[in-house]
């Protein structure tokens, strides 16, 4: 049995990081009308893992995350259905898996069954869980934005792949010294470790 390919959905393929700064956007400009000047944020500001300078991660997941429809106002990334498709015939073994944010998990499973339903039909799995780490092993690739989880990877012998986002290039805690791929470049190195 060939090893299985493990690909995030947020920061991978589903646009966390635009729904969430777009949302709160738009709370802090309500909330601040008549109080104080209020500068925006953008994902491209998101220096750091923690969601740093400008959005409280506690917020995010207290409030925003747990707001109707949240999930569903989330964009696919540009290039990731197209990525997908090219993963499967590298590895059948391909899963779409997540950590769910308490609340939420509904909203995104629909999110995932509407924008990746679809790889179900080529034998490839979706996992929602409460920690995805405890489903790696050594050997499995691991596409992942996300630094922790990227290290975890490499710890225990799986191959991380690094997709390039802003808040994954100068995170300090934790932080991610390997390679950062874009979707193309995933593929080759994907390819090229198989």
């Amino acid at each position: 049995m060939s090893n299985k390919i493990w690909l995030d959905v947020d920061g991978v393929l589903c646009d966390l990081a635009g729904a969430v700064v777009k949302q709160y956007n738009t709370m802090m400009m309500i909330a601040s009308q008549n109080i104080v000047s209020f500068k925006s944020t953008t994902v491209e500001g998101i220096k750091n893992w923690d969601w740093s300078p400008g959005i409280h991660k506690s917020f995010i997941a207290k409030t925003i995350f747990n707001q109707k429809d949240f999930w569903q106002k989330c964009r696919v990334y540009e290039g990731a259905d197209d990525f997908v498709v090219r993963l499967l015939p590298i590895n059948r073994n391909v899963i779409i898996v997540s950590n769910h944010h308490k609340g939420g998990f509904d909203d995104k499973m629909i999110w995932i069954d509407r924008h990746f339903g679809w790889v179900r039909i080529n034998k490839a799995g979706i996992v929602l869980s409460l920690d995805k780490t405890y489903l790696f092993r050594k050997g499995d690739i691991v596409i992942d934005d996300s630094p922790s989880i990227l290290n975890f990877a490499k710890d225990i012998g799986a191959i991380p792949i690094c997709i390039d986002r802003p808040w994954n290039k100068e995170s300090s805690n934790p932080s991610w010294n390997g390679e950062r791929y874009n979707y193309n470049q995933a593929i080759n190195k994907i390819v090229q470790v198989m």
